[in-house]
């Protein structure tokens, strides 16, 4: 085995030229030393090996754990891990994504928008006045009924309630839902002003609208009236009611008085008498007023509640709403105003706060109103009105209580005071006082009903038409223009999201940048994908590669000898073989004594159909002492080559055993160079051993074919055994992604042409 000062190897008093006899027994050294970091660490001595060839458990080399070359993995450091110049070369090759997005996008919107833009509807709008006044009933002598009138805004709250959109829904031929009838409905009126605007929107045709906002406008004032018919018919009904049953007792009194008269002969009363009868009568008189106030209060007070019960909560108000573009200009001139103070007038912020605000104000310009319509939900306030005058009549009430009450006291003291009158005499005067309220009380229901009456006949209703409508305004949805806009605008924006997102989840290595800001160990060079590379082309298409390979691992081992290297991948069919294989045929044409030293049991392409034969012979053989070493050799392209016939985890045991110590110290001191292809990481536990005999070892990455995981896991693996590679090479990586117009003119890929949209071919070299 070669020593640091390089002097020539012995072997026990053989010589490589001599047959090999296998010894059982004894102690070997594999490695004198590894220096530089990420190497494999192997002990200074050899393993001690007892009676019988069994390596005992830690009797092995001594192996210090090395750095872990895979980069930890957090949110911050995932972000750190990007290569932002392989994401955006990716957005440009996947551009057709966004088109894709885009196409969608719109032939979902496209035919929605045409029906929406062709779908032409009209308006129509009527003008009502507001009748203001503070009362409603028509005032007659003697009279309690009364009806007050409701304000403005209670009046035109009530104008949306259910029973005109009903019957608005009925005339249009139904199907519409009382909140779609309230979209439809636009009310235009303001406090202080006595004008009211209706206007009907979504007609299918102008007379529709004109009928419709005509038919409304009627609907509106007719079932304002019946608000105010409906307390005056109730009133009216039970003043009739008490007036019939007046009539009655006054029948039934009238005739007790004629009968009390012929039995008793009485026809007058004295004048003391008349003073009292007279006072009896006035205050009955009284009394009888009041209740017949304290009965129409009790009517009055259960119409408001049951009004009061059929009221909604809330209703829904126009408010005008201010364009939002205003609000836009107003914005982007205060940013405008405040860039201009902190930069010079041709910087670029300028220009587009400029140009914002002319595309803004070209925008405010093409628009028909500035200002629109939008239904907001308040407090009812007619409901609110009505609680109102519901607690003063309330309190109205409870004065006309106490009104009868004291009435009531002073007929009794009256009644008191004229207890000692002759029995005939009293029950006389009692009978004209009754006489006397029955009067009184006719009269005043009378009255009260005759009011009533003529307040039935009346025009009560808050509204008056002044303008019908007699024309129809078209109008088409502004969303047919709206929403192809934002069906580019979204598909643009989702397509380039979902190329980011594949970009960003993307497993796979594209660029030699993303090994580096992965991994801790340099990557040594990239191979490209080569089109049409076969077993006859394949040592001259990689000799590019080779050079670069070679060069810089001078570089990376800095004057270092190097007596074996490895090559390594995470799984098959990374190109591992490819690049050991023609890398030791690359040292071989230099003049080097190169041995290729096949650990994967796989033929390289290259010997497929060369002159060759594949060895018959195993490696295993010659370590079971059941071959020679000249039997297991054989030579190809000025080097030799040996190899196992089987990979399987039988031979790993046969690897670790004091023979495979002899056999690479034999060759390390035999050739100049050992280049060992191992089996892939991840699938042989014979990757895990190799590295104990190697000064250095490469780890291959294909870019289409390895994961980030698997390589990790790979990685892992070896790392987990006390190994760490040398350096990374990427294998078959797209020209596109590494940027080197080189090689994307050498080796141009379907991602990249030339200005003129073809390939360009790489020039021939000169003989």
């Amino acid at each position: 085995m070669p020593t640091e000062n390089n002097e020539e190897f012995e072997y026990k008093g053989h010589t490589p030229d001599e047959p090999y006899v296998r010894e059982e027994q004894g102690e070997y050294s594999v490695k004198e030393q590894l220096a530089a970091a990420g190497r494999s660490a192997m002990a200074d001595a050899a393993p001690k090996m007892p009676v019988g060839g069994k390596l005992l458990p830690g009797a092995g080399p001594v192996r210090a754990r090395p750095v872990s070359v895979v980069r930890s993995a957090n949110m911050q450091n995932f972000l750190h891990q990007q290569d932002y110049g392989k994401i955006m070369r990716g957005l440009y090759a996947r551009a057709w994504v966004i088109v894709i997005c885009l196409l969608v996008l719109l032939g979902i919107t496209l035919p929605v928008a045409i029906k929406i833009h062709g779908k032409t509807s009209y308006s129509a709008k009527s003008v009502l006045l507001y009748q203001r006044s503070s009362t409603k009933h028509v005032i007659t002598p003697n009279s309690s009924f009364a009806l007050r009138a409701l304000d403005q805004s209670t009046a035109v709250s009530m104008i949306l309630f259910p029973d005109n959109l009903v019957a608005l829904d009925e005339y249009l031929g139904g199907g519409y839902s009382l909140m779609q009838l309230r979209d439809l409905i636009q009310i235009s009126a303001e406090r202080r002003a006595e004008l009211i605007g209706i206007r009907i929107e979504g007609m299918p045709d102008e007379q529709t609208a004109i009928n419709a906002a005509n038919m409304f406008t009627e609907i509106v004032v007719r079932n304002s009236a019946e608000v105010y018919l409906k307390l005056a018919r109730s009133a009216y009904d039970e003043y009739h009611r008490q007036c019939v049953d007046l009539q009655q007792q006054r029948k039934i009194l009238d005739k007790e008085v004629e009968e009390f008269q012929l039995k008793h002969r009485v026809l007058a009363l004295s004048a003391q008498h008349e003073v009292y009868l007279d006072s009896m009568s006035s205050t009955g008189q009284r009394l009888s007023v009041a209740k017949v106030t304290l009965s129409g209060l009790e009517t009055r007070i259960g119409n408001y509640k049951d009004a009061l019960a059929e009221m909604p909560d809330q209703i829904a108000r126009a408010v005008q709403v201010e364009n939002p573009i205003r609000l836009r200009i107003a914005n982007t001139e205060s940013a405008l105003l405040e860039a201009r103070t902190q930069y010079a007038a041709d910087n670029p912020k300028i220009k587009r706060l400029e140009r914002e605000i002319e595309e803004q104000r070209r925008m405010l310009a093409e628009g028909k109103d500035d200002q629109r319509q939008a239904q907001q939900l308040e407090s009812n306030p007619a409901k609110d009105q009505i609680r109102n005058e519901l607690l003063n009549m309330e309190a109205e009430r409870q004065v006309a209580q106490q009104q009868v009450e004291q009435l009531s006291k002073e007929l009794a003291d009256l009644q008191d005071e004229f207890k000692d009158m002759p029995v005939v005499e009293q029950e006389y005067a009692s009978l004209l006082q009754r006489k006397a309220e029955l009067d009184a009380l006719d009269t005043a229901y009378t009255a009260s009903e005759r009011s009533a009456e003529l307040t039935l006949g009346s025009d009560l209703s808050d509204f008056q038409m002044v303008e019908p409508a007699g024309y129809a305004i078209i109008s088409r949805s502004v969303w047919g223009k709206v929403l192809p806009i934002l069906a580019v605008l979204f598909g643009f924006a989702g397509g380039l999201l979902l190329i980011v997102a594949l970009e960003l989840t993307d497993q796979k290595f594209r660029t030699r940048k993303q090994l580096e800001l992965n991994y801790s160990v340099p990557c040594l060079a990239t191979i490209v994908k080569i089109r049409g590379m076969n077993a006859e082309n394949e040592y001259k298409s990689m000799l590019p590669f080779l050079r670069e390979i070679s060069d810089r691992l001078d570089v990376q081992l800095s004057g270092n000898m190097m007596k074996s290297l490895g090559v390594f991948s995470t799984t098959d069919g990374e190109g591992k073989s490819a690049v050991a294989f023609n890398l030791a045929r690359y040292y071989a044409a230099l003049g080097s004594n190169v041995i290729y030293v096949n650990f994967d049991a796989l033929q390289p392409v290259a010997l497929k159909d060369g002159d060759a034969a594949w060895s018959p012979l195993g490696l295993e053989l010659y370590l079971k002492n059941e071959a020679a070493f000249e039997d297991i050799v054989f030579q190809h392209d000025n080097m030799d080559i040996i190899r196992l016939d089987d990979n399987g985890p039988e031979n790993v045991e046969l690897l670790r055993s004091p023979a495979m110590l002899r056999l690479w110290g034999m060759l390390e001191g035999k050739y100049d160079l050992i280049i060992a292809e191992a089996p892939p990481a991840l699938d042989h536990a014979l990757s895990g051993v190799i590295p104990a005999y190697l000064d250095h070892f490469i780890y291959v990455i294909a870019s289409p074919i390895s994961d980030k995981q698997y390589v990790d896991a790979g990685l892992r693996f070896l790392e987990e055994r006390g190994y760490a590679p040398t350096a990374l090479i990427l294998n078959m990586a797209d020209p596109y992604y590494l940027g080197d117009v080189r090689l994307q003119r050498e080796y141009p890929s379907g991602h990249h042409s030339n200005r003129f949209g073809r390939n360009r071919k790489p020039k021939r070299a000169r003989a």
